[in-house]
Order: C-alpha cells, then sequence, then structure tokens
C-alpha cells in the first residue's frame, strides 16, 4: 500500500480534486458515495462482490452499482478513463501527511511528491486504486530515502512506501488482507428480478407513488373465482377528452385511395402498353369487299416473314389466286427467290391495288 496521492477525476457534469490511495491487496478499484453524488455519476452497470471480513466464517455478498469516470493529473499530463465500484465510506481512511525529513529529502533532489499532505495533517481517502490499474500507474524508477522507506514515482508524481518512522519514534504502518470475488450481474437481470419479486420482496422494491398507488389497487380488487384469480382493469377515473379526428381520418382515407387509383391507372396503361400498342398490325380497308377485297394475278404483294420488322419481309408476285365457293380468294401462290409456294391471304400484303 503506498501513500496518497492527489489528481482530478472528471465526469461530465463537474471535476474534483481527489486524494488517492494505491493498494496492490485490492482486486478492485473503489470510489466513495460522496465523489459519486458530487460529481453525478451514474450507473453503468452493477456488480456483486463477495467480500470475507475478519472475525467472520462466512462471506457476506453484496451489489454495488459500478460508475465510470476520467481521472487526470494535470502536472504530469495523465489521462485514463477509470471503472470503480461505489461504497458508501473508506473505514479508517483518515491518512496521516509524510513526515517532514521524508518531505526535505525529497526537496533537496529536487523530486516532485504526488501528495501536498504534510506531517501530521490527515485527510480522507475518495478513491482507492486496486491491482486491477496498480501496475499502470507505477513507473520502475525507485529512491531509497532510509531503511524500509523508498520513493517510488508514478504517473501522479513520487510516492512513498514501506514504514514511516514519526517524529515520536512510534512506527506508522497499513495492512490491508481480504479476499473478493467477483461476479458479474448484468443491468437488465438485475431489473428483471426487481420487476419479478414486486410484491414479494419489500426491500427491493423502490417505487414512485403512482407505481405503489397501482400496486395497492391491484391488490384490493384480486379476487380467487372458479379456480382462477380475477382483477379489474386499470382504468382511470378522470380520462382526458380526446379531440375529434374525423376531418384527419378522412384525408387519410382519401389520400390512400388516390395512391391507390393512380398506382392501378399506371398498371392498366402499362399492360395496355405492352400487351396491345406493340401487338397492333396495320391493314387495308376495302370500300367494296365483294369487288376489290379479292388479290389478282400479277399483283405486287408484300410476303409476311418471321421477323417482326416490316421493312425486312419480302416483295413478291403473285402467279396464281385460289377462290373458294364464295368467290373469294383464300390463298395465293406466290413466286420467290426460292421458288413458287403457297401462302394464305392474311400473310400477303397488296403492295398496289389495280382499279377494275
Amino acid at each position: 500500500m503506498f501513500t496518497c496521492k492527489q489528481a482530478e477525476i472528471k465526469s461530465a457534469f463537474n471535476s474534483q480534486n481527489v486524494r488517492i490511495l494505491l493498494d496492490c491487496g485490492s482486486s478492485k478499484t473503489f470510489v466513495s458515495e460522496n465523489i459519486a453524488n458530487t460529481l453525478k455519476l451514474k450507473p453503468i452497470r452493477h456488480d456483486a462482490l463477495t467480500i470475507y471480513s475478519f472475525g467472520m466464517e462466512k462471506a457476506t455478498e453484496q451489489i454495488y452499482p459500478v460508475v465510470e469516470f476520467q481521472l487526470r493529473k494535470k502536472s504530469t499530463c495523465f489521462c485514463k478513463r477509470v471503472e470503480a465500484f461505489v461504497i458508501p465510506r473508506f473505514l479508517g481512511a483518515l491518512v496521516r501527511g509524510v513526515d517532514k525529513h521524508v518531505v526535505q529529502f525529497m526537496s533537496e533532489r529536487k523530486l516532485q511528491l504526488a501528495d501536498s499532505c504534510r506531517d501530521d495533517e490527515t485527510s480522507s481517502i475518495d478513491v482507492l486504486l486496486g491491482s486491477d490499474l496498480f501496475w499502470e500507474c507505477i513507473l520502475p524508477e525507485k529512491v531509497s530515502i532510509e531503511k524500509g522507506l523508498f520513493a517510488i514515482n508514478s504517473v501522479f508524481g513520487w510516492v512513498v512506501a514501506g514504514a514511516n518512522l514519526l517524529r515520536y519514534g512510534e512506527q506508522n504502518f497499513s495492512q490491508n488482507i481480504a479476499k473478493m470475488k467477483n461476479v458479474a450481474v448484468m443491468t437488465d437481470l438485475k431489473l428483471f428480478w426487481e420487476l419479478d419479486s414486486i410484491g414479494i420482496n419489500n426491500e427491493c422494491e423502490n417505487l414512485s407513488l403512482s407505481d405503489k398507488k397501482f400496486i395497492d389497487n391491484f391488490e384490493n380488487n384480486l379476487t380467487y373465482r372458479g379456480n382462477r384469480y380475477e382483477t379489474k382493469l386499470p382504468w382511470k377515473s378522470n380520462p382526458e377528452e380526446l379531440d375529434c379526428n374525423f376531418e384527419t381520418a378522412k384525408r387519410e382515407s382519401l389520400l390512400k385511395r388516390k395512391y391507390y387509383q393512380t398506382k392501378l391507372l399506371s398498371q392498366f396503361w402499362k399492360k395496355w402498353k405492352d400487351n396491345y400498342l406493340l401487338n397492333i398490325r396495320s391493314f387495308h380497308h376495302f370500300p367494296k369487299p365483294s369487288i376489290e377485297r379479292n388479290l389478282k394475278f400479277g399483283d405486287v404483294v408484300i410476303l409476311e416473314g418471321n421477323t417482326k420488322s416490316k421493312n425486312l419481309w419480302d416483295l413478291e408476285r403473285l402467279v396464281k389466286v385460289i377462290q373458294v365457293r364464295d368467290g373469294l380468294v383464300r390463298s395465293c401462290v406466290v413466286k420467290t427467290k426460292k421458288g413458287e409456294f403457297k401462302r394464305p391471304v392474311h400473310l400477303i400484303y397488296p403492295l398496289k391495288l389495280s382499279e377494275t
């Protein structure tokens, strides 16, 4: 255990100069509840500590809040984020300052002490840094002051460790023996347990007035009927009157209808374009179908091919027309480059109509 040092801890709301005690016998870092309240430090989680104390055969397990703050020392430009357990207070935390002959020894060698408390002055401890941060704060430099007393450099400045001989010849030393078991308890699990134990464990209840009123109403109206429990719904005694929202609902309904109509119309025009416009076929209108509709020998026609583009269809001549009993031409013999072929009239398009 080393003597105290002074540093600054900072939260999101405030900062405070505190006295820190380095203790490698402690497995965790602790901060006093007074400092946590002053800096408005909010718990980030809750952890359980199993502590074995002197004179006790069984360990006691308690849940403590864990807070996070920034530890700084301006003179050495040290800065670090620290997580610490919040405890009500440090027992026997009045620590005496450094003796005069030690201060004189350090001044002669121009070594800056981390603690400003001197001689018979006493001050309380605000933060205890345990073994989780102990070796991060200690530097390798060491100076022997006298037998059993050393000055060791740290990130906070020079600290004194060992037996301190006071001016009355009494030897002052501190010893700390502790065994701790750290059990991580998630905040959500703790809140779930507190919620599940409402009405069973009164010690865990820390409810607001409205919550207590709700629970009292639930317990007073709880009855057992037909092998099951029944209770009344928690209706409000004076419900607030809501404004009429008919116009808002009507406008929302009209907007939905308009959106649906626009979407439906867009789908209709898309299908009409894909399924109708692209399949339209040009045709000739004959004012007198009974006379001019028939094709004749020698007519120049366009023969429909396999390609969609009409510009690629072949230009051919009729060498024979075939009439049926109604006197109309139903098929023709077309002469092409590859020979003569018989084709129906719906695949033949007259290029020029002869006059009668």
